[in-house]
């Protein structure tokens, strides 16, 4: 997650605004530069494998609106 804009960027070569990361376990929105990167958690919860290295979190999705200038991201829990 850490390289993924510059990762992206160079494969592409165009500036990238979204970039939606899933199966990291957990939700989270970071800004790198002018690009938002939203993490979104595991819709089904968390299996044995996530269990067994302590990565455990509730099932949720992510939800990004996008409104005139604002855009508003919703962490939906789903248990």
């Amino acid at each position: 997650p850490s390289k993924i804009v510059s990762d992206l960027t160079l494969l592409t070569g165009e500036t990238i605004d979204d970039i939606y990361m899933g199966h990291l376990h957990h939700f989270e929105v970071n800004t790198v530069g002018d690009t938002c990167v939203v993490q979104s958690g595991c819709l089904c919860g968390v299996d044995n494998y996530g269990v067994k290295i302590r990565k455990v979190s509730p099932p949720c999705q992510s939800v990004k609106v996008y409104a005139n200038n604002d855009d508003i991201i919703y962490n939906v829990k789903l248990n």
